[in-house]
């Protein structure tokens, strides 16, 4: 694609023309100025037209995929497309599906048609040719616009090359501002839709190399930041410690994966002390309080989902640290399995079992005497028959359990 140029004319009518026909706002008619090229006029009203025909059958679930094969639907328009005119048609299908006109006119066939759109959408990304560095450009400034889904925006982006994202940095760190912006807002703080999207726009900016101060991390009102930044300010400036919360927020699964440990192991060896870092975090999730209840919540989970996998993988990454460092272990590891394998005021609820299980199955690995008496210490404290399943299979398993028989 060729670099940037103001748009013709003929681009700029065209687009105030192909706006207003769709209901677009008033910030399309600029970026559909950038995308037009002669011959997407008639892409755009040969792929409506199709969609239009097929949207009905298309809402009906079955009949979706059965639309998208080869030589039917509206891929009977984009499939014989070169490259750039297929991106450009993606492009479109996004910003169609990105305006939700059908919710807002409470039109059941915009509804449809939409429905279908998006459906378009997704077989040009996962078809397409790699991104160069002006479609992201353009992707970029649509959806910081409004003009086109944040998801779709992120996935692309995701499946990028570095090269084509490297020159965009600022236009990535405002799409992550954007979306923490929204996240900030309580009525969006319990959404897991948002908060994922929040993550994944952290985790593209340090597959950069560009790091995020921590308080990009946690909004206002977020227990576990408040408390690290208000009470613990210097573990909260610890360098480095940021990159490693960015990378733990992606859950480990029951048990880490080996690229995951050696992944891990990259940002711990980037703190200046590793285990006195992982210590100190630790140590402050006994005296959590808990996360307030939103708007709109049956009920709130002890730890917001974000915070409960930051320090769960913070309780495996003790387990990745050499033994000399960590005799604390046992000091630090069984108050928070108590702690997070019970319920606030007994309840059936735990507050974080994942976290439990975790130091569970790290003290039963380690198999040391001490290690097997606070597994022994831990079960008389829950209840929940998983967790004690758990404990269970931990000191049967445990090295001193095997050599010294059981008490």
């Amino acid at each position: 694609m060729t670099p940037t140029t103001a748009p013709t004319l003929q681009a700029r009518a065209w687009a105030t023309r192909i706006a207003a026909d769709h209901r677009f706002p008033d910030t399309a008619p600029d970026i559909l100025a950038r995308l037009y090229v002669p011959g997407l006029p008639d892409v755009v009203a040969d792929l409506h037209t199709e969609i239009s025909a097929n949207a009905e059958k298309a809402y009906r679930g079955p009949r979706l995929s059965s639309l998208l094969l080869e030589g039917r639907g509206p891929r009977t328009v984009t499939d014989p497309l070169d490259a750039d005119l297929r991106w450009r048609a993606l492009i479109w299908s996004l910003l169609i599906t990105g305006q939700r006109s059908a919710y807002h006119a409470n039109d059941d066939r915009l509804l449809k048609s939409d429905h279908l759109y998006a459906a378009v959408a997704d077989h040009l990304i996962t078809t397409g040719e790699p991104w160069d560095r002006t479609q992201v450009e353009l992707l970029l400034d649509a959806t910081l616009l409004g003009l086109i889904p944040l998801y779709d925006c992120l996935q692309i982006c995701e499946g990028a090359a570095d090269t084509a994202l490297e020159p965009h940095r600022e236009r990535i760190r405002a799409l992550r501002t954007l979306i923490y912006n929204r996240f900030a807002r309580p009525v969006y703080r319990a959404n897991p839709v948002i908060g994922a999207l929040q993550i994944r726009a952290l985790h593209l900016l340090l597959r950069l190399g560009d790091p995020r101060p921590m308080d990009e991390l946690f909004v206002p009102g977020d227990v576990f930041g408040d408390v690290l930044r208000e009470h613990h300010p210097a573990l909260h400036a610890t360098p480095g410690l940021a990159d490693l919360f960015v990378h733990l927020l992606t859950p480990t699964g029951t048990r880490p994966t080996k690229a995951w440990r050696r992944r891990t192991t990259l940002f711990l060896n980037a703190l200046d002390d590793p285990a006195s870092t992982v210590r100190a975090v630790l140590a402050l999730v006994p005296a959590l309080p808990a996360a307030p209840a939103e708007k709109g919540e049956t009920h709130s989970p002890y730890l917001r989902p974000h915070v409960h996998d930051i320090l769960t993988g913070m309780v495996w990454c003790a387990d990745l640290l050499p033994r000399e460092q960590t005799p604390w272990v046992v000091q630090v590891l069984e108050p928070l399995a108590v702690f997070a394998g019970t319920g606030l005021g007994g309840s059936k609820q735990l507050r974080a079992e994942r976290m439990a299980t975790a130091a569970v199955r790290i003290l039963g690995g380690r198999g040391t005497a001490q290690d097997r008496d606070a597994l022994v210490r831990i079960r008389a404290e829950v209840t929940k028959k998983t967790l004690l399943k758990t404990i269970d299979s931990a000191l049967a398993t445990s090295p001193a359990t095997t050599r010294g028989g059981r008490r």
